[in-house]
């Protein structure tokens, strides 16, 4: 809904769109492996994932909370859309890529992994398929500040989300070490580049 929202909604000029899509895909292309770069050698990753969460979820209402003044200039609306959609897909790789890595040390019995996949799986179907029909009912095509509204229940959903998946994805005592030990062992680490 963002390039529908800036299009469509705030009228930004589809050349900007078009702009803007093609920095978040650069920007894309070296999000992750920067955010894997930087937080790799730190003792935990569970409190990346719980900060990624909440800090996503203000990002994710913030796309839709243009200020009036930004909204009647073009490059400025076109810089918001940018930076926010940006900044929103850093703090979603800040969160998933650190999810991705306390997984497989979490559940490290392959039927453990089985029924956490399958879990995980019903969890984001239901998820996907909210996410499409709740943002709808709350706001209004041709009401550009409806869209506001919408982004802000789905951000408080995410923030509770966030709250809940604190204990599930907490690392014990004995991960933290043996991640703090991986990390000191990898003599060859390579650098970012």
């Amino acid at each position: 809904m963002v390039y529908y929202f800036f299009e469509t909604e705030l009228h930004l000029n589809g050349l900007y769109v078009s702009i803007a899509t093609i920095i978040y895909s650069l920007w894309n292309a070296i999000n992750d492996p920067l955010i894997g770069y930087i937080t790799e050698n730190r003792k935990t990753r569970s409190h990346w994932v719980v900060t990624g969460l909440l800090v996503c979820s203000v990002v994710f209402a913030l796309i839709f909370a243009v200020p009036d003044g930004v909204k009647t200039n073009q490059f400025f609306l076109f810089i918001w859309m940018v930076i926010l959609v940006c900044l929103y897909d850093g703090c979603y790789s800040l969160w998933e890529i650190n999810y991705q890595g306390v997984f497989p040390d979490k559940f490290r019995e392959t039927e453990q992994r089985k029924k956490c996949a399958i879990i995980c799986t019903l969890i984001g179907v239901f998820g996907i398929a909210l996410g499409s029909v709740l943002p709808p009912l709350f706001y209004t095509y041709g009401k550009p500040e409806t869209f506001l509204k919408s982004a802000v229940i789905v951000g408080a959903i995410s923030i509770v989300g966030s709250v809940l998946i604190r204990s599930g994805v907490r690392e014990t005592k004995e991960m933290t070490q043996r991640h703090s030990k991986q990390t000191e062992q990898s003599e060859n680490k390579e650098g970012f580049f």
